[in-house]
């Protein structure tokens, strides 16, 4: 009788264990742990429209600003293909792209905007300083020292520890060198040889220096 008693306790037990090991595998939780998966998708790409919407606010309220004409928008824009590279990219990115083409253009007014833009919502962000740096480069490139000489005074006292800050010192001073301020080109280049020993522009700012020549 013991015997018979201990196998049916014996059992219950097993099979009270095999129904709470059910529990975790059941079809129902399955079911929802899937829908929870799906849930966090759709809210994923939901983000991503938040975020483009929201750089397009900021592109309509600069262009209103500065008294340009803003298309009316009447239907939400279809969403781009998700074959299409471009939807994959941050707002950050797609703006560092639009730059990058910007960049091509006879006038520098939208890449000025991209990068006004980038400094207001990714300021800490690297796109950013690289962006800042394509700008200053541009004007640089096109004789506009003036106004090359402003954007690396900003992206070099901005991102003093970012990747372009050996090279906006650098080019700090070559643009005071063109401007015809000597004294502040030679503070910079000194600056670049003391801060930033060893680098490519520090030892062109030495044989400048040495040479006491014009900067090519």
């Amino acid at each position: 009788m013991t015997q018979r008693i201990l196998f049916i306790i014996a059992m219950l037990a097993l099979t009270g264990c095999m129904t709470r090991g059910s529990r975790v595998t059941s079809p129902d939780q399955i079911q929802i742990k899937n829908q929870v998966l799906e849930l966090q998708k759709i809210q994923g790409k939901q983000a991503a429209t938040i975020e483009e919407l929201n750089n397009k606010i900021l592109l309509l309220k600069d262009q209103l600003d500065n008294g340009k004409t803003v298309p009316v928008i009447t239907t939400a824009p279809a969403p781009a293909p998700e074959k299409n590279p471009a939807s994959n990219l941050s707002g950050q990115e797609r703006l560092w792209a639009r730059a990058l083409a910007n960049a091509k253009k006879p006038e520098l007014y939208d890449l000025q905007k991209d990068v006004e833009i980038l400094l207001k919502s990714y300021k800490s962000s690297p796109i950013t300083n690289n962006a800042l740096y394509l700008l200053a480069h541009t004007f640089y490139e096109r004789g506009n020292f003036t106004q090359a000489a402003l954007k690396f005074e900003q992206l070099y006292k901005n991102y003093p520890d970012g990747n372009k800050a050996v090279a906006s010192l650098y080019k700090l001073g070559l643009c005071y060198q063109k401007l015809g301020r000597k004294d502040e080109a030679r503070e910079a280049l000194h600056n670049v040889v003391a801060l930033y020993p060893g680098s490519r522009e520090a030892t062109q700012s030495e044989a400048y220096l040495a040479r006491g020549e014009t900067v090519q």
